[in-house]
Protein backbone atom coordinates (compact mmCIF):
# COMPACT_ATOMS: atom_id res chain seq x y z
CA UNK A 1 0.00 0.00 0.00
CA UNK A 2 2.52 2.31 1.05
CA UNK A 3 4.12 1.57 -2.39
CA UNK A 4 0.80 2.54 -4.06
CA UNK A 5 0.87 5.61 -2.31
CA UNK A 6 3.77 6.94 -2.63
CA UNK A 7 3.57 6.11 -6.66
CA UNK A 8 0.41 8.12 -6.66
CA UNK A 9 1.49 11.12 -5.33
CA UNK A 10 4.98 11.21 -7.66
CA UNK A 11 2.74 10.42 -11.09
CA UNK A 12 0.93 13.79 -11.02
CA UNK A 13 4.49 15.86 -10.05
CA UNK A 14 5.85 13.90 -12.85
CA UNK A 15 3.37 14.48 -15.36
CA UNK A 16 3.64 18.45 -14.55
CA UNK A 17 6.97 18.67 -14.50
CA UNK A 18 7.14 16.88 -18.14
CA UNK A 19 4.28 18.60 -19.61
CA UNK A 20 3.76 21.83 -17.86
CA UNK A 21 6.67 23.46 -16.22
CA UNK A 22 8.66 25.70 -17.84
CA UNK A 23 12.14 24.60 -19.21
CA UNK A 24 14.30 26.07 -17.13
CA UNK A 25 11.60 24.34 -14.12
CA UNK A 26 11.91 21.19 -15.79
CA UNK A 27 15.97 21.01 -16.31
CA UNK A 28 16.49 22.32 -12.31
CA UNK A 29 14.13 19.59 -10.77
CA UNK A 30 15.61 16.90 -13.21
CA UNK A 31 19.48 18.10 -12.32
CA UNK A 32 19.06 18.00 -8.89
CA UNK A 33 17.13 14.56 -9.17
CA UNK A 34 20.35 13.15 -10.88
CA UNK A 35 22.29 14.82 -8.99
CA UNK A 36 20.86 13.33 -5.84
CA UNK A 37 20.83 9.54 -7.69
CA UNK A 38 24.51 9.80 -8.33
CA UNK A 39 24.81 11.31 -4.29
CA UNK A 40 22.89 7.81 -3.49
CA UNK A 41 25.77 5.74 -5.83
CA UNK A 42 28.44 7.17 -3.85
CA UNK A 43 26.59 6.37 -0.26
CA UNK A 44 26.74 2.51 -1.93
CA UNK A 45 30.34 2.94 -2.88
CA UNK A 46 31.36 4.30 0.34
CA UNK A 47 29.64 1.18 2.15
CA UNK A 48 32.27 -0.77 -0.07
CA UNK A 49 34.84 0.76 1.70
CA UNK A 50 35.58 3.58 -1.21
CA UNK A 51 36.89 6.92 -0.50
CA UNK A 52 35.61 9.20 -3.51
CA UNK A 53 35.69 12.78 -2.96
CA UNK A 54 31.87 13.22 -2.58
CA UNK A 55 30.90 16.81 -2.89
CA UNK A 56 33.00 17.06 -5.91
CA UNK A 57 31.64 14.27 -7.43
CA UNK A 58 27.68 15.50 -6.75
CA UNK A 59 28.51 18.89 -7.73
CA UNK A 60 29.71 17.51 -11.38
CA UNK A 61 26.62 15.57 -11.59
CA UNK A 62 24.52 18.42 -11.53
CA UNK A 63 26.67 21.00 -13.89
CA UNK A 64 26.65 17.67 -16.48
CA UNK A 65 22.85 17.56 -15.91
CA UNK A 66 22.15 20.89 -16.58
CA UNK A 67 24.45 21.10 -18.93
CA UNK A 68 22.17 18.88 -20.86
CA UNK A 69 19.41 21.30 -21.00
CA UNK A 70 21.21 24.20 -23.13
CA UNK A 71 19.97 26.51 -20.23
CA UNK A 72 21.86 29.61 -19.61
CA UNK A 73 24.62 29.61 -18.03
CA UNK A 74 25.48 27.50 -20.73
CA UNK A 75 27.60 24.75 -20.11
CA UNK A 76 29.01 22.23 -22.95
CA UNK A 77 28.98 18.46 -21.30
CA UNK A 78 32.42 17.67 -22.60
CA UNK A 79 33.46 20.44 -20.25
CA UNK A 80 31.95 19.18 -17.53
CA UNK A 81 33.10 15.71 -18.14
CA UNK A 82 37.00 16.91 -18.83
CA UNK A 83 36.84 19.22 -15.85
CA UNK A 84 35.24 16.12 -13.75
CA UNK A 85 38.17 13.77 -14.87
CA UNK A 86 40.19 17.08 -13.92
CA UNK A 87 39.44 17.88 -10.50
CA UNK A 88 39.21 14.14 -9.33
CA UNK A 89 42.43 13.22 -10.34
CA UNK A 90 44.25 16.48 -8.67
CA UNK A 91 42.27 16.12 -5.75
CA UNK A 92 43.39 12.32 -5.33
CA UNK A 93 47.09 13.16 -5.36
CA UNK A 94 46.21 15.72 -2.96
CA UNK A 95 44.84 14.38 -0.39
CA UNK A 96 45.66 10.41 -0.55
CA UNK A 97 49.46 9.54 0.38
CA UNK A 98 49.37 6.38 -0.85
CA UNK A 99 49.13 5.31 -4.90
CA UNK A 100 46.75 2.71 -4.43
CA UNK A 101 44.60 5.38 -1.76
CA UNK A 102 44.47 7.60 -4.81
CA UNK A 103 43.51 5.68 -7.48
CA UNK A 104 40.73 4.61 -5.35
CA UNK A 105 39.56 7.79 -4.99
CA UNK A 106 40.06 8.91 -8.80
CA UNK A 107 38.36 6.69 -10.11
CA UNK A 108 35.03 6.12 -7.24
CA UNK A 109 34.75 9.63 -7.65
CA UNK A 110 34.54 9.58 -11.62
CA UNK A 111 32.40 6.46 -11.42
CA UNK A 112 29.09 7.60 -10.48
CA UNK A 113 29.61 11.06 -13.20
CA UNK A 114 30.16 8.65 -16.07
CA UNK A 115 27.87 5.71 -14.96
CA UNK A 116 25.00 7.46 -13.66
CA UNK A 117 24.83 11.41 -14.00
CA UNK A 118 25.55 10.94 -17.44
CA UNK A 119 23.28 8.23 -19.35
CA UNK A 120 20.45 9.83 -16.62
CA UNK A 121 21.69 13.69 -18.23
CA UNK A 122 20.38 12.15 -22.04
CA UNK A 123 16.66 12.78 -20.37
CA UNK A 124 16.99 16.43 -20.17
CA UNK A 125 18.36 16.47 -23.85
CA UNK A 126 15.25 14.66 -24.72
CA UNK A 127 13.33 16.88 -23.58
CA UNK A 128 14.87 19.78 -25.62
CA UNK A 129 13.85 18.27 -28.83
CA UNK A 130 11.62 20.37 -30.96
CA UNK A 131 8.27 20.93 -30.51
CA UNK A 132 6.35 18.46 -28.91
CA UNK A 133 8.43 16.01 -29.18
CA UNK A 134 10.75 16.00 -26.33
CA UNK A 135 7.96 16.12 -23.86
CA UNK A 136 6.38 13.33 -25.46
CA UNK A 137 9.29 11.23 -25.74
CA UNK A 138 10.02 11.26 -22.35
CA UNK A 139 6.61 10.35 -21.25
CA UNK A 140 6.71 8.05 -23.44
CA UNK A 141 10.22 6.65 -22.10
CA UNK A 142 8.47 7.27 -18.59
CA UNK A 143 5.42 5.16 -19.89
CA UNK A 144 7.48 2.55 -21.18
CA UNK A 145 9.50 2.06 -18.03
CA UNK A 146 6.82 1.89 -15.36
CA UNK A 147 4.64 -0.74 -17.49
CA UNK A 148 7.71 -2.67 -18.09
CA UNK A 149 8.86 -2.94 -14.05
CA UNK A 150 5.28 -3.65 -13.54
CA UNK A 151 5.42 -6.43 -15.82
CA UNK A 152 7.96 -8.14 -15.01
CA UNK A 153 7.10 -7.87 -11.31
CA UNK A 154 3.85 -9.55 -11.32
CA UNK A 155 4.31 -11.77 -13.93
CA UNK A 156 7.88 -12.68 -12.44
CA UNK A 157 6.37 -13.13 -9.07
CA UNK A 158 3.13 -15.62 -10.74
CA UNK A 159 5.23 -17.47 -12.74
CA UNK A 160 8.81 -17.02 -12.59
CA UNK A 161 11.30 -20.44 -12.78
CA UNK A 162 14.43 -20.12 -14.50
CA UNK A 163 16.48 -17.69 -13.00
CA UNK A 164 17.66 -14.44 -14.62
CA UNK A 165 21.04 -13.29 -12.72
CA UNK A 166 20.91 -15.07 -9.80
CA UNK A 167 24.21 -13.35 -8.68
CA UNK A 168 23.08 -10.03 -8.58
CA UNK A 169 19.37 -10.46 -8.26
CA UNK A 170 17.81 -13.59 -7.20
CA UNK A 171 14.22 -12.61 -7.89
CA UNK A 172 14.81 -11.69 -11.03
CA UNK A 173 13.46 -14.64 -14.05
CA UNK A 174 13.76 -14.65 -17.72
CA UNK A 175 10.05 -15.10 -17.13
CA UNK A 176 9.50 -11.85 -15.95
CA UNK A 177 12.52 -10.64 -18.22
CA UNK A 178 9.57 -11.61 -20.96
CA UNK A 179 6.22 -9.97 -18.92
CA UNK A 180 8.56 -6.67 -18.70
CA UNK A 181 9.66 -6.62 -22.19
CA UNK A 182 5.95 -7.28 -23.52
CA UNK A 183 4.36 -4.55 -20.90
CA UNK A 184 6.52 -2.36 -21.96
CA UNK A 185 5.92 -2.63 -25.70
CA UNK A 186 2.49 -2.64 -24.85
CA UNK A 187 2.76 0.97 -23.06
CA UNK A 188 4.63 2.18 -26.10
CA UNK A 189 1.60 1.10 -27.98
CA UNK A 190 -0.86 3.26 -25.77
CA UNK A 191 1.18 5.92 -26.35
CA UNK A 192 0.33 6.47 -29.75
CA UNK A 193 -3.16 5.61 -29.47
CA UNK A 194 -3.16 8.43 -26.26
CA UNK A 195 -1.41 10.88 -26.66
CA UNK A 196 1.98 10.14 -29.62
CA UNK A 197 -0.10 9.39 -32.55
CA UNK A 198 2.29 10.51 -34.86
CA UNK A 199 5.04 8.23 -33.54
CA UNK A 200 3.44 5.29 -35.66
CA UNK A 201 3.10 1.80 -34.76
CA UNK A 202 6.46 1.02 -36.21
CA UNK A 203 8.66 2.79 -34.11
CA UNK A 204 6.30 1.93 -31.15
CA UNK A 205 7.22 -1.54 -31.65
CA UNK A 206 10.83 -0.76 -32.25
CA UNK A 207 10.80 1.72 -28.88
CA UNK A 208 8.98 -0.46 -26.84
CA UNK A 209 11.23 -3.89 -27.14
CA UNK A 210 14.74 -1.87 -26.74
CA UNK A 211 13.18 0.45 -23.89
CA UNK A 212 12.07 -2.60 -22.33
CA UNK A 213 15.41 -5.00 -22.87
CA UNK A 214 17.44 -1.73 -21.96
CA UNK A 215 15.80 -1.57 -18.64
CA UNK A 216 15.65 -4.46 -17.59
CA UNK A 217 20.06 -4.12 -17.82
CA UNK A 218 19.84 -0.82 -16.46
CA UNK A 219 18.14 -2.00 -13.30
CA UNK A 220 20.48 -5.38 -12.91
CA UNK A 221 23.79 -3.25 -13.38
CA UNK A 222 22.30 -1.12 -10.43
CA UNK A 223 21.57 -4.34 -8.58
CA UNK A 224 25.12 -5.58 -9.47
CA UNK A 225 25.87 -2.24 -7.43
CA UNK A 226 23.95 -3.24 -4.58
CA UNK A 227 24.64 -6.53 -4.15
CA UNK A 228 28.43 -5.70 -4.35
CA UNK A 229 27.97 -3.69 -1.35
CA UNK A 230 25.61 -5.64 0.30
CA UNK A 231 22.55 -3.05 0.27
CA UNK A 232 18.87 -3.85 -0.76
CA UNK A 233 17.71 -0.25 -1.46
CA UNK A 234 19.92 2.46 -2.43
CA UNK A 235 18.39 4.70 0.13
CA UNK A 236 15.21 5.09 2.01
CA UNK A 237 14.38 8.71 0.80
CA UNK A 238 11.24 7.15 -1.18
CA UNK A 239 8.86 4.86 1.31
CA UNK A 240 8.15 1.75 -0.22
CA UNK A 241 10.20 2.03 -3.37
CA UNK A 242 14.07 2.27 -1.93
CA UNK A 243 15.75 5.10 -2.88
CA UNK A 244 16.13 7.46 -6.32
CA UNK A 245 18.82 5.58 -7.88
CA UNK A 246 16.46 2.51 -7.34
CA UNK A 247 13.68 4.40 -9.39
CA UNK A 248 15.45 5.47 -12.53
CA UNK A 249 17.72 2.89 -12.60
CA UNK A 250 15.82 1.62 -15.51
CA UNK A 251 16.68 5.07 -17.78
CA UNK A 252 20.35 4.23 -17.30
CA UNK A 253 20.02 2.62 -20.74
CA UNK A 254 17.01 3.20 -22.02
CA UNK A 255 17.01 6.80 -22.14
CA UNK A 256 20.52 6.95 -24.19
CA UNK A 257 18.65 4.55 -26.63
CA UNK A 258 15.60 6.76 -26.92
CA UNK A 259 17.77 9.87 -27.70
CA UNK A 260 20.38 8.34 -30.31
CA UNK A 261 17.28 6.26 -31.52
CA UNK A 262 15.29 9.93 -31.97
CA UNK A 263 18.24 11.53 -33.98
CA UNK A 264 18.88 9.00 -36.22
CA UNK A 265 15.81 7.43 -37.12
CA UNK A 266 13.43 9.69 -36.28
CA UNK A 267 14.17 13.58 -36.77
CA UNK A 268 13.77 13.94 -39.91
CA UNK A 269 10.47 12.15 -39.95
CA UNK A 270 8.11 13.79 -37.65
Amino acid sequence: MLRILTAAVLAPLLWVVLKVAPPWLFVAVFSLGIAAATLEAYRLLQRAGRTPHVAAGVLAAFLLAWSFGDIAPRIPPLAVLAAAAAVAMLAALTTRLEPAAMLDAWTSTLFPVFAIAFPLSHTIAIRGFPGDDGADLLLLLFVCVIFGDTGALYLGSACGRRRLAPSVSPNKSWEGALGGVVASLLGALLAVAWFYRRLGVGHAVALGIGLGILGILGDLGESALKRAVGAKDSSTLLPGHGGLLDRVDSLLLSAPMLYYYYRLCMSDGL
